[in-house]
């Protein structure tokens, strides 16, 4: 069950298997805007660790309007961003590749949902693919039309587009991001053709360094991270 208290959502129970074995991890904060406090919960039952009392989808744009969310902005500024765009040309041909590897094909159509700025994309047009992208920050969407020429469409389009279109859709750290989980997910397995695959990655907070570094592990990214 959820219930929205002012701007933000409270969980009661699972938003995954329901269960209402839900309890308090730990507390972090937003290190990359605002600074404010968040809680992360578990579910006792499956295991899924959530954001409690996130802002709610009409509030959470603000929490994304920073020149270092590169995802969005493509910054170059500051030496960490600088070398995130070289390591970022190893992982762009290595998901080329993995991709290519699990579908055995070596182009088809590709929608990258949660695209950014359109560089996964724009390494798969290379590779001879068509591809489509969807991403809901208008700036983001500006900069892949500005860097690569692609028309990007916010999300809510792909619920009118035809069924089976697709050899492949791709999430790259986007599912943590996402509102409407089910609604979503049924609707990009809808637009799969028969034999095609969706490739998901989100982050594994039973990893060695989520353990290590505990409510300073980056891939919390409250309250971005839902």
């Amino acid at each position: 069950m959820v219930q929205n208290i002012q701007d933000r959502i409270h969980c009661n129970s699972c938003i995954i298997c329901g269960s209402n074995n839900i309890f308090r991890v730990l507390v972090t904060k937003d290190f990359t805007i605002t600074q404010e406090s968040f809680e992360i919960w578990e579910c006792g039952n499956c295991s899924l660790r959530f954001t409690q009392d996130a802002p709610r989808k009409e509030s959470i744009g603000r929490y994304y309007h920073s020149e270092n969310y590169i995802s969005h902005s493509d910054t170059r500024k500051g030496l960490l961003n600088s070398l995130y765009h070289l390591v970022r040309k190893f992982t762009l041909e290595g998901k080329r590749k993995l991709v290519q590897k699990h579908v055995h094909i070596t182009k088809g159509d590709l929608l990258d949902f949660g695209c950014g700025t359109g560089a996964f994309l724009h390494t798969m047009q290379e590779s001879r693919w068509e591809v489509k992208g969807v991403e809901p920050d208008d700036s983001a969407r500006k900069n892949a039309a500005t860097l690569y020429h692609l028309n990007i469409e916010p999300p809510e389009k792909i619920f009118g587009w035809p069924p089976a279109q697709f050899d492949v859709i791709t999430l790259w750290h986007v599912l943590e991001h996402v509102y409407e989980l089910r609604q979503y997910l049924e609707t990009l397995n809808h637009l799969l053709k028969p034999e095609g695959r969706i490739f998901i990655a989100v982050p594994n907070d039973t990893a060695a360094e989520a353990t290590y570094y505990g409510e300073a592990w980056p891939a919390y990214d409250t309250p971005r991270h839902l």
